[in-house]
């Protein structure tokens, strides 16, 4: 008999959590005047967070290599949003704080998902 498979497993979820955080880590990367730097830092970071979690929709040998990398990538856009949050609430700049916020939590949805992936114990 063949043991029945969830249609929501733990690698499925974390590869929903990492893209759904890259999605929002994308979201709070938006250039707002002289902050383009960590605009851009946040798109290349995030971007590859969603790609990777796009290639752990599926079960592969190399997964843990690729949400350990996800898990770096992830940490790196969001120390580009923390960076715009601080910056906003500096200066009290509204649209930067919520960027900032925004940002941050797909850093924690994106780490999440690869935490999930990288240290999930194998049945």
């Amino acid at each position: 008999m063949k043991p029945e498979v969830s249609p929501l497993d733990s690698n499925r979820l974390a590869a929903i959590l990492m893209c759904v955080g890259a999605v929002l880590g994308l979201v709070g990367a938006t250039p707002t005047g002289f902050t383009l730097y960590f605009a851009v830092l946040g798109w290349a970071s995030f971007g590859l967070v969603f790609l990777l979690g796009l290639l752990l929709f599926w079960k592969r040998p190399e997964g843990r290599l690729f949400a350990t990398a996800a898990l770096w990538f992830a940490l790196l856009g969001g120390a580009a949003s923390i960076a715009l949050l601080i910056l906003g609430l500096m200066i009290s700049w509204n649209g930067a704080i919520w960027s900032g916020s925004i940002g941050v939590l797909g850093t924690i949805l994106a780490m999440a998902g690869a935490g999930i992936w990288v240290f999930r114990v194998p049945t």
